[in-house]
């Protein structure tokens, strides 16, 4: 039996999730609490706020089965056993993890082992259905939410999905591919979505919410592209909304590994930060002279009508594709289409109080281990809030670059998420002696953002060099072999890092040009070859030593919005409206 936490009674206040990975490697992850204030919202936006909140939490049901159809049935198992379990306690920890991310793999692929041994379950027991599973031995197979479990790579990789945009391959009646739109697929689940925003466009009295609202239960209906474009167009135009959303069956790519296609399902309900509207402005206040003045090659003409839109925002809840476990998504750039965003533009959509609640007590940690002590006063306070300005900088830096080829993304295809992650990372950085020149942040926060930068490289060598991690990896390397990132191995234990700030103010620059060029010129090859041999994982096992007591993992609560707009925190993570585990015992699975 797996020496889990001993039995008694189920805690409903479990702070950490204890979980055993299918690698054998036995962790913590943190939970933690989201608080937003809405004490200046009118009667009507808090109702409004209360019925959106509602579709957002209904959408996790389609995130969880377009992650695999065995999530559901894996947690109803999972409760049913917890009630006859000895030890409900290690039972909820492993419920927690499982509902956190709302699949059974995580973003690197690993399953998690069930914390009560194979050979102590009895073999009749119903919950041994799930044996493949519980005990880590599940084969990841890429996108198998969103194509045929048993159609082999190849055949996924051959297929022509055309245009569909929010869909799933299936097999048809014959055994033939098919494409079955997200509202075929998830009627039902989609309807309970559609009902609450029918009643929020009832509720608000402001006109371009109201048509916002329209066409997304539209285009949420339908799998056009016209519809969709529409639906963003008009969603981009409302700049000033003090309330706002994104609720889509099928948004962001990183769910999709094969074709790359819009595949998550995704709900972000968020409100205004009148806190940070100079920051906004002068922000996006600089991104023409960026234009101009950016290290790559290949230059483009920006026209104002299709600048970004930047939104620094409070998140009131968050389903779908947020806890992408043991990380979170904290910034958002949208639309993905490339086409939209040339005609268009985008909207940047960073959730501060999201960022704040993660970022602090992180940082800590790491910086007490890998800086000298001498930093820490000077430098952490600083990092959280421009590691913020810096995710800011990053969704802008998404939004620019010029390019000779058409289509990027499909010339690097697998290979497009690590270049374009790491060029989006540099520009952030290059824009921060910009903000210093701009008064909108001091010398001081610049250094500290290039120590954010070194944490964020140093924490992602432990995992494998996919999208933000290999960004990362490489960012680190590079500085680190420039001179910019400085090592001292010279005294015991674990080594420090520091930054060179005149290093890194040359070197920022040469790195942004040339992960610029790669991009526009479509130069695979090159890309290939500075790639290979800028990751490295030799410091792999040191940092996880290292680490190895620090929580991996983060599942966030958010607090439950009541109809008169009063606000309650859930009592434990499973208390929690969208999670799967509340929406069973409230018979709504």
């Amino acid at each position: 039996m797996n020496d889990f936490p001993p039995g008694g009674q189920v805690s409903t206040q479990l702070n950490t999730i204890e979980y055993l990975r299918s690698d054998g490697a036995r962790k913590s992850g943190e939970i933690i609490p989201v608080e937003v204030d809405l004490s200046g919202f009118t009667p009507d936006q808090t109702a409004l706020i209360h019925e959106l909140s509602l579709a957002v939490d209904a959408l996790q049901p389609i995130y969880a089965k377009q992650q695999d159809e065995k999530v559901i049935p894996l947690v109803k198992a999972v409760i049913d056993y917890r009630d006859r379990a000895q030890n409900p306690e290690a039972i909820t920890h492993f419920l927690n993890r499982l509902t956190a991310s709302s699949t059974i793999f995580d973003s690197f692929q690993m399953s998690y082992v069930f914390p009560v041994g194979w050979g102590d379950i009895p073999k009749d027991d119903p919950i041994m259905e799930f044996a493949d599973v519980l005990w880590g031995n599940a084969k990841f197979v890429e996108g198998s939410g969103l194509y045929p479990a048993d159609m082999p790579l190849e055949e996924r990789k051959k297929l022509e999905l055309g245009d569909a945009l929010a869909s799933t391959v299936v097999r048809g009646e014959d055994g033939t591919p098919a494409i079955v739109p997200n509202y075929e697929r998830f009627g039902p689940e989609l309807e309970v979505v559609l009902g609450h925003m029918r009643k929020a466009m009832g509720i608000t009295k402001n006109p371009e919410l109201k048509a916002y609202l329209a066409a997304k239960i539209v285009s949420l209906q339908s799998d056009s592209k016209p519809g969709r474009f529409e639906t963003d167009r008009i969603w981009l135009g409302n700049k000033t909304q003090p309330v706002d959303f994104i609720i889509e069956t099928g948004r962001e790519t990183y769910l999709d590994k094969v074709h790359g296609a819009l595949g998550a399902a995704q709900g972000v309900l968020y409100v205004s930060n009148p806190k940070f509207r100079d920051l906004e402005v002068q922000i996006l206040d600089l991104v023409s002279m960026q234009v101009e003045t950016a290290p790559w090659k290949h230059k483009e003409s920006i026209d104002g009508k299709v600048l970004p839109v930047l939104k620094i925002v409070d998140a009131v809840n968050w389903s779908g594709f947020s806890n992408c476990w043991p990380s979170v998504i904290a910034g958002q750039n949208l639309p993905d289409e490339q086409e939209f965003r040339e005609k268009y533009g985008t909207i940047i959509v960073l959730p501060i109080n999201v960022s704040a609640a993660i970022g602090e007590g992180g940082n800590r940690r790491w910086g007490e281990l890998f800086f000298d002590a001498a930093l820490l006063n000077d430098i952490l306070p600083l990092m959280a809030y421009v590691g913020d300005i810096h995710t800011a900088e990053h969704e802008v830096g998404h939004a620019l670059g010029g390019s000779v080829i058409q289509m990027p993304r499909k010339v690097f295809g697998k290979e497009y998420s690590v270049l374009e992650e790491a060029r989006a990372e540099v520009f952030g950085m290059w824009a921060l002696p910009q903000l210093v020149e701009a008064g909108a942040i001091t010398k001081e926060h610049e250094l500290a953002g290039y120590y954010d930068m070194l944490l964020s490289g140093i924490s992602s060598l432990r995992f494998p060099p996919l999208d933000h991690s290999g960004a990362r990896n490489i960012i680190f390397h590079y500085f680190l072999e420039t001179g910019g990132f400085v090592e001292d191995t010279s005294h015991a234990g674990t080594p420090t890092y520091k930054v060179d700030l005149q290093v890194m103010r040359r070197e920022i620059p040469k790195l942004l040009g040339r992960l610029g060029d790669y991009k526009a010129t479509g130069d695979l090859e090159g890309w290939r070859t500075f790639r290979d041999a800028t990751i490295d994982m030799s410091r792999k096992n040191m940092i996880e030593q290292a680490t190895s007591h620090f929580p991996l993992g983060r599942a966030l609560i958010y607090q439950t919005i009541k109809p008169d707009g009063s606000l309650v925190m859930p009592s434990s993570l499973m208390n929690q409206p969208r999670n799967l585990a509340y929406m069973i015992g409230q018979g709504q699975l």
